[in-house]
């Protein structure tokens, strides 16, 4: 094992091995912050990605947040009716989403919910404030598409909080039957 000796400089002390590599100290990185790793990173292509409800799921969310994007540009511009077209091209990826929830507990309630809040405005489009809450939630699932149900339950409430329903249908017979 080198030995190692402290040789001190002008601005901070610098530990060097007897070969002359210098060894950087820990102290000199305090403002050292490492940047979040990205699920783009981690799954940088379809090949990297072991489970196919994995790789489908990702791929799926990617052309959904597209759609919504879409969505909310168009929105911005006035026009309900291709913003609304766009929301319709993002709910048909659903039901396919919802073929992946063996992920995870957390995934099955997000997808769920969103199916719901979908299924709950009867043909009425999204108003704007439900349209990005719906993104933050698909944007929080994609990058952790391995969630919790209690970290779930928190993106689910953020839907309700946007006055979306994300019971399924006939829930309050459901719970009714429940509580007798």
């Amino acid at each position: 094992m080198a030995d190692i000796f402290i040789r001190p400089t002008k601005t901070e002390t610098q530990r060097t091995e007897l070969k002359g590599t210098p060894v950087v100290s820990i102290a000199s990185h305090d403002r050292f912050r490492p940047a979040p790793v990205t699920i783009d990173d981690i799954y940088h292509s379809p090949e990297s990605v072991g489970s196919p409800y994995l790789s489908t799921a990702l791929r799926l969310m990617s052309t959904a947040l597209k759609d919504i994007d879409s969505a909310i540009e168009l929105l911005g511009e006035g026009d309900r009716i291709g913003s609304d077209d766009s929301m319709q091209h993002y709910q048909v990826l659903l039901p396919e989403l919802f073929a992946c929830r063996s992920i995870g507990e957390g995934f099955g309630l997000i997808v769920s919910s969103l199916q719901n809040a979908v299924r709950s405005l009867h043909g009425q489009p999204l108003d704007e404030r439900q349209i990005r809450s719906v993104r933050s939630v698909i944007v929080a699932l994609r990058s952790e598409p391995f969630m919790s149900f209690d970290a779930a339950l928190a993106y689910v409430s953020r839907l309700e909080q946007a006055n979306l329903s994300v019971d399924p249908p006939n829930f309050e017979y459901l719970a009714d039957l429940l509580s007798e």
